[in-house]
């Protein structure tokens, strides 16, 4: 019962950091907001980048960084999730 609790936190908090980096991001990537073209370009690109990624190689990466443990898998989701939900964000602001 206690790693399904810690399982489902972690999917909670990593999802969370996510949606909160991605709404952050979203504001850079938007023609009517940014008018630099290349930083519209590069944050593109890296929202491109952890959305095309799967999780699990962001979590081997992050596993040899940091060890076993709750942390990787939060980063690892949060990156992947905040490819995904900055490019929803963005085309809703853009929109």
């Amino acid at each position: 019962a206690l790693l399904l609790a810690d399982t489902l936190l972690i999917a909670y908090l990593g999802t969370l950091l996510g949606a909160v980096g991605g709404f952050f991001l979203c504001f850079a990537t938007t023609q009517n907001l940014m008018r630099r073209a290349w930083v519209r370009v590069v944050v593109k690109r890296f929202l491109e980048f952890t959305r095309t990624v799967p999780e699990i190689v962001f979590a081997l990466i992050f596993v040899v960084a940091f060890g076993l443990g709750p942390i990787p898998g939060v980063l690892a989701l949060a990156i992947h999730s905040m490819g995904a939900l900055g490019k929803q964000f963005s085309e809703i602001v853009e929109n």
